[in-house]
């Protein structure tokens, strides 16, 4: 390949950020079509047409033009699983928008002036903005015949998203009026700051895992126990009825029959704990059979949810004690899993606490007493459910996480200056707010039309994936093409 023309393939690439992957043709991709050769396969149809990856087609160019895009701009290893299904997802979107696009213009009747394919391949030779003469020479009748006939097919594309969303010279598509840019640039204007003190739920208090134990002991008394699984009750109680009998030892039925569901290599229960017993169980009788075993005691066969077992006590039940390291952090982790309410109502009686410290002392002093770190939250502005239309966000945490809840909108943007907030939760942390400060900025408009057909065009292309991704023959025929055993 000259370099004028290489320098017209990377060009081109940077065109496809701006519009659609489908037409512009590159040839296809090596690393495509060598998994695209063991056969013929639809990834899907949309009206009737079938989504197939062959040679002039729109879902050939997409997957080709997508690598190329990864490959120049991203510097990304097209090979690569991970980004082979995404450029072969992305395509295959970008074909589903252009059919529908495209299908939309054709039923209005119009055609594309000859001017305008003319000025688009123009552009296309020159893509450093001089029109590279020999480049075009060396192209072949065919070739320019192929370049014309797609570079139709996307200005069709491109008449009906810039008449829906408008175009990047304000030629056509609906007008956004100056009143309209003002009044949203506007819901940027008012900023509120703030500080927080944030009581963080995902770590369990000692106090509450000591209380915890003390009202449930029961379920951190550690047993232990031997287990022999096996999928079939005839065969567990014939293993069982062997052992019984003296004909097989208990050590052999674990590593010779168990299925060891439950248990390790040795037949010793991976949670022995009371809980964890009562979990293998749907009903609770049985349970109990099994922790009240004696020592060297063996148990019927039981139905366990998985399998049916039977156990081996081999040792005295240990009681829990507060005392005991390990029995703590188990009842830490129980609490975080089952129990999580009880740890986010003690942080709310906390918060309630440090409320009460910081109306006296104020919010420094109340954040050393209770030995937080206080967190500056730069000023923005109320922005319910993250619009990029509205220039401002929560980004700093812990209020990173209210953007989607309006009454903690409501609530932290309903203070007064130097106010306190009562205690909310949000996220994995119990947080109190202070605001800091209310400012009004500059309304600003720059960019604001674009930024509102951008989020247009997302919108129309969310629903085309919608009501025409069929997610299951996409799979499957991705399956079929790119998994290789």
């Amino acid at each position: 390949m000259s370099e004028e023309k290489r320098k017209i393939n990377i060009g081109a690439v940077v065109i496809l950020i701006i519009s659609a992957v489908v037409f512009i043709p590159f040839g296809g991709s090596a690393v495509f079509d060598a998994f695209f050769s063991a056969g013929n396969t639809s990834f899907g149809k949309i009206n009737g047409e079938k989504i197939k990856y062959e040679p002039g087609s729109d879902f050939y160019n997409a997957v080709a033009n997508t690598t190329n895009l990864y490959k120049e701009t991203y510097k990304v290893d097209a090979s690569n699983p991970f980004y082979t299904k995404m450029i072969v997802r992305q395509a295959y979107f970008e074909t589903l928008r252009s059919r529908v696009y495209s299908s939309a213009v054709e039923k209005s009747g119009y055609e594309v002036p000859e001017a305008a394919v003319d000025a688009s391949l123009v552009k296309y030779f020159s893509p450093d903005g001089t029109f590279l003469k020999a480049a075009y020479e060396q192209t072949t009748e065919g070739e320019i015949k192929t370049l014309r006939e797609n570079y139709e097919k996307q200005l069709v594309f491109r008449r009906y998203a810039d008449d829906m969303f408008g175009s990047a010279d304000g030629l056509y598509g609906v007008k956004t009026s100056s009143k309209e840019l003002d009044f949203i640039a506007s819901l940027s204007s008012e900023k509120h700051s703030f500080e927080t003190a944030a009581f963080d739920t995902s770590v369990c208090p000692d106090e509450v895992a000591s209380s915890y134990l003390a009202d449930n002991g029961a379920k951190f008394t550690k047993y232990s126990l031997l287990a022999v699984t096996m999928d079939k009750k005839k065969d567990a109680q014939a293993v069982l009825d062997s052992v019984k009998a003296g004909e097989l030892e208990f050590d052999t039925a674990v590593t010779e029959k168990s299925q060891k569901y439950y248990t390790n290599d040795s037949g010793e229960l991976s949670g022995s704990y009371g809980y964890q017993i009562d979990g293998m169980f749907d009903d609770v009788s049985s349970a109990e059979t099994v922790k009240a075993l004696a020592a060297d005691g063996i148990s019927e066969v039981l139905p366990t949810k998985l399998g049916f077992t039977f156990f081996k006590c081999t040792g005295t039940p240990v009681e829990a004690s507060v005392k005991n390291e390990e029995v703590v952090k188990t009842v830490k982790d129980y609490v975080k899993s089952n129990e999580a309410s009880l740890i986010e109502k003690y942080y709310l009686g906390k918060a309630d606490e440090f409320v009460s410290e910081a109306s006296v002392h104020g919010f420094d002093a109340a954040c050393k007493k209770f030995n937080i770190e206080k967190t500056e939250i730069p000023a923005f502005a109320v922005n319910y459910g993250s619009s990029s239309l509205i220039n401002s966000t929560a980004s700093t945490a812990p209020l990173s996480t209210i953007g989607n809840d309006r009454e903690l909108l409501e609530k932290v943007f309903g203070l007064k200056v130097k106010e306190v907030s009562t205690p909310f939760v949000s996220g994995s942390n119990v947080i109190v707010a202070i605001c800091t400060g209310i400012q009004n900025d500059e309304a600003d408009t720059v960019g604001l039309d674009k930024k509102a057909a951008n989020a247009d065009e997302s919108s129309a292309a969310f629903v085309i994936t919608n009501d025409y991704y069929d997610k299951d023959t996409f799979e499957a025929a991705y399956a079929k093409v790119f998994v290789r055993d």
